[in-house]
């Protein structure tokens, strides 16, 4: 006959009640984290993910984001923003021609209202597409508004919204594309808007 103390049986018990506890908190946490796993898939048939897309087009997508931090910071404060030859000139790729995008594209500069767009122009008819950079000014949002992927509030607090698109042979460009998704450019997107 063996002898247990009084408390044996109760903390036995105390015991497998936690540790069943500590495996459901476990299982419940990695249930959560394991949520974020899941493949997201654009939300408008215009946005493309980068993930998706060649090295070529992931690298100039970050260039013109890159270009789009640049041009945000030397805007004026009258609300002028840099010209092709200037962001050349500050050997801002892809803008600068020997960059190693840069002699790939000729580049022009559009203002319209407060829309702003830089067109990149392939120089060969070789199977490179075409990009755009669009910003628009004084996006009406209210302080404190949260501000997503596309959006930046300037130095002076008005809010600039902004695209990466390409296009792999666009109808001639002619002037400044307001709505590029109806002449069927592509929005580079990191991941679909919630």
């Amino acid at each position: 006959m063996a002898v247990m103390s009084a408390s044996f049986s109760g903390e036995s018990t105390a015991v497998v009640h936690c540790m069943v506890i500590i495996m459901v908190l476990g299982l419940l946490v990695s249930g959560l984290h394991g949520g974020n796993t899941q493949t997201f898939e654009p939300q408008y048939s215009y946005e493309v993910l980068f993930r998706t897309l060649s090295p070529e087009i992931q690298r100039m997508h970050r260039e013109l984001l890159s270009v789009f931090e640049e041009v945000s910071y030397l805007r004026t404060p009258a609300g002028e923003w840099s010209s092709v030859a200037r962001l050349s000139e500050e050997l801002i790729p892809p803008f600068d021609r020997d960059s190693d995008t840069g002699s790939d594209y000729q580049w022009e500069m559009r203002a319209e209202s407060e829309l702003i767009q830089y067109l990149g122009r392939p120089t060969s008819d070789g199977d490179k597409p075409f990009f755009l950079l669009s910003i628009q000014e004084n996006i009406p949002h209210p302080p404190g508004t949260p501000l997503g992927d596309f959006h930046r509030r300037s130095d002076d607090g008005s809010v600039l919204h902004f695209g990466v698109w390409f296009h792999a042979k666009p109808k001639p460009v002619t002037q400044i594309l307001d709505r590029p998704e109806r002449e069927e450019w592509l929005q580079i997107i990191i991941k679909p808007t919630s």
